[in-house]
């Protein structure tokens, strides 16, 4: 889910007029930079809904949860380890050079265009619809089971 952000963090910076040239980068690196982020966000929701769908006790989904959750969080410790210089001098001065980089907010009004405004309707639209559809289905009985089998022992 901090993959889809960074994603459309990175979107929303591309072409930034902040610092010179060379700070900026190119925009097929921007570009790069988005796509890869979003398809790591993909594939690492992907294998969190199949590793769910395929679990059988609720044992298994918290463990694969948090298996998920910790191989996901992996880079942010490398990253704190380098900071801490423990993963070399090196790794320590890009950390830093990382750390103290700065990007315009992409909540302020210059970012905000009517086509990302368009973007939020869309996804608010269906997610209402997808809720409405969900109520009326329960109203409707549709989710509600006939019989309940009870196991004991």
């Amino acid at each position: 889910q901090n993959d889809f952000l960074t994603a459309f963090t990175l979107w929303f910076h591309r072409g930034s007029t902040k610092g010179g040239a060379a700070d900026r980068g190119a925009p097929w690196q921007w570009d790069m930079g988005f796509f890869l982020a979003l398809l790591d966000g993909i594939i690492g929701l992907t294998t969190t809904v199949l590793l769910v769908m395929t679990s059988s006790t609720v044992l298994e989904v918290l463990l694969n949860f948090a298996a998920v959750t910790f191989v996901s969080c992996m880079d942010e410790y490398f990253f704190v380890l380098s900071k801490l210089g423990l993963l070399g001098g090196v790794n320590q001065n890009a950390a830093r050079v990382v750390e103290r980089k700065s990007f315009p907010s992409p909540l302020s009004s210059k970012h905000r265009t009517w086509l990302q405004r368009a973007l939020l309707v869309c996804l608010l639209i269906m997610v209402m619809s997808f809720g409405i559809l969900v109520y009326i289905r329960q109203i409707s009985g549709y989710f509600a089971t006939e019989n309940i089998y009870v196991q004991f022992g």
